[in-house]
């Protein structure tokens, strides 16, 4: 396994040989945008749209937690998939209250439509 530490992540190596970074902070989010992660970090949410949508967050990465319940937030969870970006503009309909900006999902790695899943991490 290869570890080395760069700023906000580090490098791993996953089945496929192939070096995966993992990402611990939100910073720099956009130099990693089509590219295959890991995302390390504690689960909260951000609440967007006409909905009131809430969407489950690692370091503001939207990503799906299967069994989700509400006492998961707070706990650290990990997940690998490839880092994509939406932007909801100031006229958009769906707009909420202060929502407009460019968000992130972790898409997963087998299917583009669906979010990466994430699993509880534990040290």
């Amino acid at each position: 396994m290869i570890a080395l530490i760069l700023s906000s992540c580090s490098l791993r190596s996953n089945s496929n040989k192939e070096v995966v970074t993992v990402v611990t902070k939100k910073e720099n989010l956009d130099k990693y945008v089509g590219k295959l992660i890991t995302i390390k970090g504690e689960l909260s949410f951000i609440e967007c749209g006409r909905y009131h949508s809430k969407f489950s967050t690692i370091i503001e990465v939207a990503v799906i937690c299967e069994n989700f319940d509400t006492s998961m937030y707070g706990k650290n969870f990990i997940g690998t998939g490839i880092l994509q970006t939406w932007v909801i503009k100031e006229d958009d309909p769906d707009r909420k209250k202060g929502c407009a900006g460019k968000y992130y999902v972790l898409k997963s790695p087998r299917n583009k439509y669906r979010n990466a899943k994430v699993k509880l991490f534990k040290e």
